[in-house]
């Protein structure tokens, strides 16, 4: 089932029935959706989206580790201090006009990541060329 919500099934599902399950057991489960939700912002309001889960649960370190975590699951083509760069623009433009605290400590947090992946990546590149 994970693997299935992972893949996008989470979208499908109406938010409400989400939120209901999680409240049953925050301590278990807000850090366990945040690892299924999909990887974009802000996402549908209508489902559950990853700056959804932000706002009700962004208080709690392991949801934000947990959502950093899926957010950088992925792959690209090329150099990859590019591709983080593109990353850091993409943070950079969800900060623009956000103004809930957690989400906002969130893509700073990331953002930090990435700046630091960037400069790594970077480093590595003119090495290896």
């Amino acid at each position: 089932i994970y693997h299935w919500l992972q893949e996008g099934a989470i979208s499908l599902i109406p938010a409400e029935p989400v939120w209901r399950w999680v409240e049953q057991d925050v301590e278990r489960r807000a850090w366990y959706v945040a690892q299924f939700v999909p990887s974009v912002f802000p996402g549908d309001p209508k489902s559950v989206s990853a700056r959804q889960v932000l706002v009700r649960y962004g208080s709690r370190k392991d949801v934000r580790n947990n959502l950093m975590a899926n957010f950088s699951t992925e792959s690209w083509w090329g150099p990859e201090s590019s591709h983080a760069q593109n990353k850091l623009d993409q943070l950079r433009q969800w900060k623009e006009g956000e103004t809930n605290a957690e989400v906002l400590k969130w893509i700073d947090d990331y953002i930090a990541s990435v700046e630091h992946r960037v400069e790594r990546a970077r480093i590595e590149e003119e090495r290896e060329f």
